[in-house]
């Protein structure tokens, strides 16, 4: 609550984040001026993206972001899978890529394996690229930060990779399609000397499988 005494304040401005309620108990009161200002432009993560607009407020630094403060994400629209094992995308905005590598930029928590909303879309495409492709496969591999014990984050892992198995069965992909792997904190992306460090290597990343690859489940 804000109280003001008579004539006492000519000008307030106050920001619409900490307005909650004002009263007048003032018998006279002359305000010649009463502005409210916008949101704040507070941007905790310090990816450029104000926090009311950004969609994943906690992005590690570091990371290149989309409008939306998210990881920029590869864009995957029609796919052809090459003789090597590659897959090339075709997309009508740009030349011919070929994604031979991993997408690298699902993140998770802290000690969580649960999947954020934000990374559905991808795996959406993911999806996509796996329907138009019948016989493609490929690997999930989960990471982990070397917080914890190697057996435990070994689980974790497995658990991650696991997820997004799950998520792309729900979305008609055959399960002797996709061949979860978990490596523990075996395999860094970054140090893990900071938490931005850790951070970027608690991750999924998913690989296309060539014809001549044999996995282990």
């Amino acid at each position: 609550q804000i109280r003001l005494a008579p004539d006492a304040v000519s000008e307030l401005t106050l920001a619409k984040s900490s307005l909650k309620i004002i009263q007048f108990n003032a018998p006279k009161m002359v305000l010649r001026k009463f502005s409210i200002t916008g949101r704040s432009e507070r941007d905790g993560d310090g990816d450029g993206i104000p926090d009311f607009a950004d969609l994943c407020p906690d992005t590690p630094n570091g990371v290149t972001v989309s409008q939306d403060g998210c990881p920029a994400q590869t864009t995957v629209v029609k796919v052809v899978k090459e003789a090597d094992g590659s897959i090339a995308v075709n997309n009508d905005d740009a030349s011919q890529k070929h994604l031979a590598g991993n997408l690298d930029n699902i993140l998770f928590d802290f000690d969580r394996f649960e999947i954020k909303s934000h990374y559905y879309s991808d795996l959406d495409k993911i999806a996509a690229m796996l329907r138009q492709n019948p016989e493609a496969k490929i690997e999930i591999k989960g990471h982990t930060d070397n917080i914890g014990t190697a057996e435990y984050n070994q689980r974790l892992s497995e658990k991650r990779a696991g997820t997004v198995k799950n998520y792309l069965v729900k979305k008609g992909i055959e399960k002797d399609r996709l061949f979860p792997k978990g490596f523990g904190f075996t395999i860094n992306r970054a140090s893990n000397e900071s938490e931005t460090g850790r951070a970027l290597n608690r991750r999924v990343e998913i690989s296309p499988i060539s014809d001549q690859e044999t996995l282990v489940r």
